[in-house]
C-alpha cells in the first residue's frame, strides 16, 4: 500500500511539472515580483508554471479568458496566458469583472473613474452592453471601502453605499459574497443589507451555488496583502511574507484552500 501512494504522489508530482500536458487549468496567480504565472493541478495538488508576463499591477483569470493591467497597458490573455490583445491605459490599479466562461469581460480603472468592456475580439470600449443595467465594484481608497454601481450604459456612478467593519484587501463575489482582510486572517460574509439592496437585483445570475448565510472567519499564516480572481472558481491570497499565494474555494457552508508553489520552489 505505501508502495503504491508512493508512486502516486510521484506521478502527480511528475503530472504537475508538465502542467501543459496532462494536469487541469486552474486559472492564474500574480507573484510578489509582479509575474503573472498559470496554475495547474486540482485541489490539494496546484502549481503555478514560470510566468507568462511581468510588471502586472492587477490581474483577473477565468475559465478561458484573463485580463492584465501592467503600468501602461491593458492585456486580453487566453486560459493558457498567451497574449491576445494589448491596449495603451492609465496609470494605477485596475478592478475586474470577469465571468467564468465566455469571452468578454469589464476593467474599472479606480484612478480615472472610467469603465469599458474589453473581449478577445473587441477593443475596449465605452458604449456596453445595454443588457446588463449595472456593474457592481468594491473600491478601497482614501475614502473608505465602499460598495459602487456604475452603469453600463454611459459608465457614470449611479450610486455608492460605505461598507461597514470591511478593510482591504477585499473581493466581491457574484452572489453578494464578500471576502476581507482583518488581521491574519480573512472574513468571508455572507451579502449584507447593503449589498442585497444594491447589488444582488443588478448582476447576472451566477452558476447555482449553496449561499453563504452566516459569517465565518478564516486564519491565515501571515497577513493578506492582495486577493485576486485566479480562476473560475477561485480567489488568490498573496500573503505579507511573501510565501507562496494561498488558494481560497468557496463550496457553501465550506472552503478548501491550498498552497500554490511555483515549479523550482521548495514553498
Amino acid at each position: 500500500m505505501t508502495r503504491r501512494l508512493a508512486a502516486f504522489s510521484f506521478c502527480l508530482t511528475a503530472a504537475l511539472a508538465q502542467p501543459a500536458l496532462d494536469a487541469p487549468r486552474a486559472g492564474c496567480v500574480r507573484g510578489t515580483d509582479g509575474g503573472l504565472r498559470p496554475v495547474h493541478g486540482i485541489t490539494g495538488a496546484l502549481l503555478a508554471g514560470a510566468p507568462a508576463t511581468w510588471s502586472v499591477v492587477a490581474a483577473a483569470c477565468s475559465d478561458s479568458l484573463a485580463l492584465v493591467k501592467t503600468d501602461r497597458s491593458l492585456e486580453v490573455r487566453d486560459g493558457g496566458l498567451a497574449l491576445l490583445a494589448r491596449w495603451d491605459a492609465p496609470a494605477g490599479a485596475a478592478l475586474f469583472a470577469l465571468p467564468r466562461t465566455g469571452q468578454t469581460g469589464f476593467v474599472y480603472y479606480p484612478g480615472t473613474g472610467q469603465l469599458l468592456q474589453v473581449g478577445v475580439q473587441q477593443a475596449p470600449r465605452t458604449v456596453l452592453d445595454p443588457d446588463a443595467l449595472h456593474l457592481m465594484v468594491m473600491v478601497a481608497d482614501t475614502s473608505g471601502p465602499r460598495l459602487v454601481r456604475i452603469s453600463t450604459a454611459d459608465g457614470t456612478i449611479d450610486s455608492q453605499a460605505p461598507l461597514q467593519d470591511v478593510a482591504a484587501p477585499l473581493a466581491l463575489l457574484s452572489d453578494g459574497t464578500i471576502v476581507f482582510a482583518d488581521g491574519t486572517g480573512l472574513v468571508i460574509r455572507p451579502p449584507d443589507a447593503a449589498v442585497a439592496g444594491m447589488a444582488l437585483p443588478k448582476i447576472r445570475p451566477a452558476p447555482p451555488r449553496q449561499g453563504i448565510v452566516t459569517e465565518r472567519r478564516m486564519a491565515l499564516p501571515a497577513a493578506a496583502v492582495s486577493i485576486d480572481q485566479m480562476g473560475g472558481v477561485w480567489l488568490a491570497v498573496r500573503l505579507a511574507d511573501g510565501s507562496a499565494p494561498l488558494a481560497l474555494r468557496l463550496e457553501g457552508a465550506s472552503q478548501r484552500t491550498c498552497r500554490v508553489p511555483a515549479m523550482g520552489t521548495a514553498q
